[in-house]
């Protein structure tokens, strides 16, 4: 019988509940014990805004991107990644984005570019800038690995091919188009990446992220190699939510970044 719900990770862990409370409790101790400039906007709009835990002494800028499938969660409910990153000297930004069905993919999508464009202009965002994200988080943060502003991308638990996704419950929300589908997955991008980037996924997650993972991996070797080196990961023992906790407590260093 086939899998009605393939992208549903809340049946990859016992309490789906609990997991996303203890990140926002976690978060909520970040912001009390970390400084930090909370809602700077970017653009004009909804949502628009970004989160700055700064680092003395840092040696780069990281970019969190948050996922949600494009239509839930908060910036602001994975500030607990931040204190282990600031122990590795990065500055933070969480970056907020508008949602579905608010809005459609194709203005989420421009929008993370605005952010970006936003960051360049800044001085306090010093270089080398990482853009990294989470589920949707990593899709759009693959969506600008060729934006100037980026340095390096690690994209965790993503999903690059939008096609299986207007067969599932998610569309709903989405209303992805063939045109969605097209301009904007990253595994059918014509172009290589000018970056390094590494692309990672828990052992335990489900069947369709892990495919997913694997088939980006081997779709951006031959569109980026021998320019910019990619590299990919199955992390054991790991699902879509605690694989947060693991890659964030030591960032690897890519080559070129």
């Amino acid at each position: 019988m086939t899998d009605p719900r393939p992208y549903d990770n809340s049946r990859t862990v016992a309490d789906e509940a609990a997991v996303l409370a203890d990140f926002a409790r976690r978060s909520r101790q970040a912001y009390r014990d970390l400084p930090h400039r909370r809602d700077v906007p970017y653009a004009d709009g909804f949502r628009s805004a970004l989160d700055v835990f700064e680092c003395p002494d840092a040696v780069g800028t990281v970019v969190f991107i948050h996922g949600g499938y494009w239509q839930w969660c908060d910036k602001a409910d994975f500030a607990f990644i931040v204190p282990p990153l600031r122990r590795q000297r990065y500055r933070c930004v969480l970056l907020e984005y508008d949602l579905a069905p608010r809005s459609r993919l194709a203005d989420i999508v421009r929008q993370v570019g605005r952010a970006l464009d936003f960051l360049r202009r800044q001085s306090w965002a010093g270089r080398p800038l990482i853009l990294t994200g989470h589920s949707a988080g990593a899709h759009l943060a693959a969506c600008h690995m060729a934006h100037p502003a980026v340095d390096a991308v690690h994209l965790l638990s993503g999903v690059y091919d939008l096609a299986p996704i207007r067969d599932t419950h998610l569309d709903a929300a989405l209303r992805l188009s063939d045109d969605d589908i097209e301009r904007y997955s990253p595994a059918r991008m014509r172009d290589g990446a000018p970056v390094p980037c590494e692309v990672v996924v828990g052992a335990l997650e489900l069947p369709e992220l892990r495919s997913q993972s694997a088939r980006f991996a081997r779709h951006l070797r031959q569109m980026c190699a021998p320019h910019a080196p990619v590299s990919s990961r199955v992390l054991p023992g790991r699902d879509h939510y605690d694989i947060l906790n693991a890659y964030y407590a030591s960032l690897p260093r890519l080559a070129g970044h």
